[in-house]
């Protein structure tokens, strides 16, 4: 039977946490490094597995089976289905090193008592080396000495299984693998503790099942570093220097653009009153220390899910489905938001306003696919020749709008003579039929004069509506000037 479950103990910065056999221990720097402040230890109930493979599977995963016994190796090769794994076998730990190192397997195998290098050397340098550094090890001995298991993990093994392990676990262990990788792949998970011991072994954890970890020491450098980056989850523990867990969930909370973010909050075990403050203040749930870390990676699990599920569905309901641009609900959202940031701080902004010349024709003479070709192909020149801080928008039919952040009426109008260019210089084609594309735009900057966000619009409208009339394909500015004069 697998042997990942016997506990020992340890004293970490005064307090006694629960250790099992079958989690890697840190290393002495972080057991005498971090902070004060009480923390929880993660208990492990099941396997975790080493791997942050970014890449997509392929069909068939790598496995390296070490034993010096060629009978051994074979019953062991029989845990794996061939028509999933692609096995290897090695009859010595310097074999399984240089099989490691070529291979970047998903999981190897280490038997203990090897030739030339036994498996806990072995295992050392695989885990270290980085060619390996996605693989999990299993070792399998049939010694019960927690202190062997204790340096098997040390040295960086995953798993300890004794030889007389019941059939199937092996493979199933392995199967779990490749499941639960999945689960966190590449997931923005930010820890947020002022235990450096505690933010190592979280991140660990979650690393091993392939989240994209961060790390903050206290609230202030949490919100710093999300600001910067965008996160699927955040885990806070409360007592922390400069901003607690709870001042962290509620700044997260009141700032729109952390919306949909699931923060779970770290609390000491009997505060019951700080775990209903933390759910008001708006964290997502609890955990209690000390904790499981099969309890911890599951409530993670879900909240990635939830995370990922409601960015999909803010993606639809600002997106444009035809385009892919923003839709007409989202620009009038950004636009409110840089009406507001230049009308606090001065700074200019402005709009261009955008109509495909006589786009109609386009449905009438054609039908309606030419005319979705042409708005799809259109936003794509647009995209493609807007600055990399200006944002497009589809508002309408045949209507876009681009908002150019700290820009000036100067700026903005040569932005949009770049783009009337580039649709006038595109060959449009259509079933072998070329179709000749334009458009008019109308410019608009944001001035202390101008009263809200509604009114820069109407002028670029206004300004739009005074390049049809002087004969469409050109750019004007609601000062009256016209960019651009083409017959």
């Amino acid at each position: 039977m697998a042997r990942d479950l016997t506990m020992i103990a340890l004293y970490v910065e005064g307090f006694l946490i629960a250790q099992p056999v079958g989690w890697p221990l840190a290393a002495d720097p972080l057991l005498r490094g971090g902070g004060g402040g009480p923390i929880g230890m993660l208990a492990r109930t099941s396997p975790t597995p080493h791997t942050t493979r970014v890449s997509a599977m392929p069909d068939k995963q790598t496995v390296v089976i070490a034993d010096a016994s060629p009978t051994f190796r074979a019953l062991l090769r029989q845990e794996f289905d061939p028509a999933r794994y692609e096995i290897h076998e090695a009859g010595d730990g310097e074999e399984a090193i240089r099989l490691a190192k070529a291979l970047s397997p998903s999981l190897i195998t280490l038997s203990v008592a090897m030739p030339k290098l036994d498996g806990l050397a072995a295992c050392a340098a695989i885990t270290a080396a980085k060619e390996s550094e996605t693989t999990t090890v299993v070792m399998i001995t049939s010694s019960e000495s927690p202190q062997d298991q204790l340096r098997a993990f040390e040295a960086g093994a995953m798993r300890f299984l004794d030889k007389q392990f019941e059939r199937g676990e092996l493979g199933a262990y392995a199967t779990d693998i490749l499941r639960m990788k999945e689960t966190l792949h590449g997931a923005q998970v930010l820890v947020v503790d002022d235990s450096r011991f505690v933010r190592t072994t979280v991140s660990q954890l979650l690393q091993m099942e392939g989240a994209v970890v961060a790390e903050a020491c206290h609230g202030k450098e949490a919100l710093e570093l999300m600001a910067a980056k965008n996160f699927d989850v955040v885990v806070t523990d409360y007592h922390m220097p400069e901003m607690d867990g709870l001042a962290l969930v509620r700044n997260i909370t009141k700032c729109s653009e952390y919306e949909g973010i699931p923060v779970l909050f770290v609390t000491a075990a009997n505060d019951k009153r700080l775990a209903m403050r933390a759910l008001d203040a708006g964290a997502s749930d609890f955990i209690r220390k000390p904790f499981e870390g099969a309890e911890l990676l599951a409530r993670i699990r879900s909240f990635a899910r939830l995370s990922h599920a409601t960015k999909r569905l803010q993606e639809l309901a600002t997106t444009d489905e035809l385009t892919g641009l923003f839709n007409r609900r989202e620009a009038f959202y950004r636009l409110g938001r840089c009406f507001a940031t230049a009308e606090r701080y001065a700074t200019p902004f402005s709009c261009i306003a955008i109509d495909v010349d006589h786009f109609k024709r386009f449905n009438d003479d054609h039908g309606h696919a030419a005319g979705d070709l042409v708005l799809s192909e259109t936003a794509r020149l647009l995209k493609e020749n807007s600055r990399v801080s200006d944002d497009v928008f589809r508002v309408g039919g045949e209507e876009f709008l681009v908002l150019c952040a700290e820009t000036n009426l100067d700026g903005a109008s040569t932005c949009a003579e770049k783009l009337r260019a580039a649709l006038e210089d595109y060959r449009f084609e259509f079933q072998g039929r070329p179709l000749k594309v334009t458009i008019s735009a109308g410019v608009a900057e944001y001035g202390s004069d101008i009263p809200d966000a509604d009114r820069i619009l109407a002028l670029a409208d206004a300004a739009l509506y005074e390049s049809k009339r002087l004969g469409r394909n050109r750019v004007t500015r609601s000062d009256g000037a016209s960019v651009a004069v083409t017959v």
